[in-house]
Parts: structure tokens; sequence; C-alpha cells
């Protein structure tokens, strides 16, 4: 369950948006999404994953540098295959899924 309030989940969403643009690669299975960012935006990938330490403990985050990028691997303990889902899509550059999310808060 997500604990955060309205206003930051629209400051997480404006990140989440942000770092959508900048993924050229993912790849994902059952129960873990790997994400691939260009080493320009690795500050901003590791404030996502501080963040969302906190807010979503049940992910376990790992972070790995390779070449000139990050890859985030976000693994979810079983049972939990939705709300990756979930995360996975908010991750798509389009917004659309982040978008219905704040329509069902809001409205």
């Amino acid at each position: 369950v997500c604990t955060l309030d309205l206003a930051e989940l629209k400051e997480r969403t404006n990140l989440l948006n942000s770092l959508a643009r900048e993924v050229p690669a993912r790849r994902r299975n059952e129960r873990a999404v790997t994400l691939v960012f260009p080493g320009a935006v690795v500050a901003d990938v590791r404030a996502f994953v501080a963040a969302e330490s906190q807010c979503c403990p049940f992910f376990t985050f790992k972070l790995d540098e390779v070449d000139d990028t990050m890859h985030l691997t976000v693994v979810t303990p079983r049972g939990g295959e939705a709300m990756l889902g979930a995360l996975e899509a908010a991750f798509h550059p389009d917004g659309t899924n982040l978008r219905a999310t704040f329509e069902v808060v809001e409205g």
C-alpha cells in the first residue's frame, strides 16, 4: 500500500516522469524489473531510490553502475507482482498510467 500523501505523490510523479524519459532499456521477470539509465541522471535515480525505499519498504532496490549507465533493479516479494507492474508502468515515457492514478486519487 502506498503511504504517500497527495503532495508527496505529485512530487514523486514529477521525478518519475523526468526519469521515464531517460530509460533506453528495461528487463522484466516475474518478480523483478531492471531499468537502465544514462549516467547523466545517476543523482536523480539515487534520489528516487532513497525516497521510494521509505514509502515502499517491501521492494528491494539494487543499483549497479555499468560503464556509463546506472542499472536499477527492483525486486518484489511473492504477492507484490501487481505493485511491481505498476512501478514499471510508471516508467513509461507517456506517463499515461500515472495520470490515471491521479484521477483516482484526486477524484
